[in-house]
């Protein structure tokens, strides 16, 4: 008896475990077709790191109401985004939504712009978000609109026999209404930035802006000054924070650039328990810099045979595995355990800190400093496989 209780009291905390790392998401809506399937994605501001469904009615719409179960793939998850494929549906506009893990999300919404529909969620930051988002219906919802409009126009073009005359004139039509997508992106963007000022500073409210940089690579000019006007008021406060770096950099980008030949620019890193170096402190030995992101499975396949280099070179050759991703992020990365030799972060995101300084655009990317302290090379994966990097070392 004792045995039959004790094996199912383990089995009961095994179901609990599993529980923690769900979320369910409960959802009436209107206006939207039975047998719609919604999917849900994690995200950390920067794109989508999983897609998940159970069974075939997983996320289906069944007389006005559907059930979704999602099984996290990281500890650490807590923003989501609904979207659908389904007819009737854009995959580009989405349903944001911060959520506990192991908790019940209950959503409400009428129609396909996804964006504005209603979220009742435990998490805090799912309370900070609505706050913004109140403010900004109008915007979110113009932009929606435009998004669909678009997709609606391009999906008629590719489906529709056309002559060169007719395809050409649609051709500038639908230029025209990818126009509007961007400019409605940037009334939306600048009306959250707006709501921001005047907010106060959390953690949330940090990592939504360090997203909102992320999200407007391309069009942060017309950002910018909005961006400096909510710097201004919380400048402080974002200095001290431990992703201070992609914004400072963001705003006030450094015209400095690590140049291959020329003496290699260094910065101040830190581990996951906040020891900080500096490149110089390496001097003497080969630096490899591993430049990788939580969400980059090119990087993560490459971790065994870093570690084989290590091991081969550890004489000659310092290896140091950049992060990429936000410092919490990085911290809670399941991934980091498979990291022997140092891990370490800067602050400054992809488009920040060191990674901005040696023009990081792709990931995996390696840099290899010399003994030196030299730029001496800058490799991507498959150099690092096909005996570059050793070629490099034994030169």
């Amino acid at each position: 008896m004792k045995r039959t209780f004790i094996i199912s009291l383990l089995v009961a905390m095994a179901l609990s475990v599993q529980a923690q790392k769900r979320i369910t998401v409960i959802g009436e809506v209107e206006n939207v077709a039975d047998s719609t399937v919604f999917d849900l994605m994690e995200t950390d501001g920067t794109g989508a790191t999983a897609i998940y469904t159970n069974d075939d009615n997983n996320g289906r719409v069944i007389n006005g109401r559907f059930i979704l179960v999602y099984k996290c793939s990281r500890t650490d998850s807590r923003h989501f985004s609904l979207t659908s494929s389904s007819k009737g549906f854009s995959q580009r506009i989405e349903l944001d939504f911060w959520a506990n893990q192991g908790d019940t999300v209950y959503i409400k919404g009428k129609g396909n712009l996804l964006g504005n529909w209603e979220v009742q969620s435990d998490a805090t930051e799912q309370k900070e978000w609505d706050l913004i988002r109140r403010k900004c219906e109008q915007e979110l919802e113009t932009h929606q609109q435009a998004i669909w409009d678009y997709e609606t126009y391009r999906s008629y073009r590719r489906n529709t026999e056309m002559n060169e005359e007719e395809w050409d004139k649609t051709s500038i039509i639908l230029a025209q209404k990818d126009s509007i997508v961007k400019q409605t992106s940037t009334l939306w963007y600048k009306k959250q930035l707006e709501v921001m000022k005047h907010l106060p500073f959390t953690d949330f409210w940090m990592d939504h802006l360090t997203t909102i940089l992320y999200m407007n690579q391309s069009s942060f000019k017309e950002l910018e000054q909005a961006t400096k006007d909510v710097y201004a008021m919380h400048a402080k406060r974002i200095n001290q924070h431990p992703d201070g770096k992609q914004v400072i950099s963001k705003i006030f980008p450094s015209s400095v650039k690590a140049e291959r030949g020329k003496m290699c620019i260094d910065t101040k890193l830190f581990d996951t328990n906040g020891n900080e170096f500096q490149l110089a402190d390496f001097r003497g030995k080969y630096i490899l810099l591993d430049f990788w992101a939580n969400y980059c499975g090119a990087c993560l396949a490459a971790f065994p045979h870093i570690k084989k280099i290590q091991e081969q070179y550890a004489d000659r050759l310092v290896i140091i595995s950049i992060s990429v991703d936000k410092v919490n992020t990085w911290k809670a990365s399941p991934h980091i355990r498979n990291i022997s030799w140092l891990n370490m972060n800067d602050g400054g995101g992809i488009h920040g800190g060191i990674a901005y300084s040696y023009d990081i655009k792709a990931l995996p990317t390696y840099i290899l400093i010399s003994p030196e302290g030299i730029y001496k090379e800058r490799l991507n994966d498959s150099m690092l496989f096909n005996g570059t990097l050793e070629k490099l070392i034994n030169e």
